[in-house]
């Protein structure tokens, strides 16, 4: 690890420690989606519960779609105007 933490200090990276630490908190840190879920299955059953995912991920999937053809389309553009 130190070697790693070495290399990427050489790159750059000062503050990988606290980057690392900060984002290992973020990724285990319940979500607002997270608690909308349980919070529907505990108040309204099963069902509802696992509509409520469904409506999440389909949220989380129509949002990853957007954001990749919005980059694809930047990129696109930035592409075209270096030619």
């Amino acid at each position: 690890m130190l070697t790693l933490f070495s290399q990427l200090t050489d790159l750059g990276i000062t503050q990988f420690a606290l980057f690392l630490s900060s984002a290992i908190v973020f990724i285990l840190t319940p979500a607002i989606d997270t608690v909308f879920v349980i919070n529907t299955t505990l108040s309204q059953g099963k069902k509802a519960g696992i509509l409520s995912v469904l409506g999440v991920a389909t949220g989380v999937l129509m949002h990853t779609f957007f954001a990749s053809m919005g980059l694809v389309m930047i990129l696109g553009v930035k592409v075209a105007m270096s030619k």
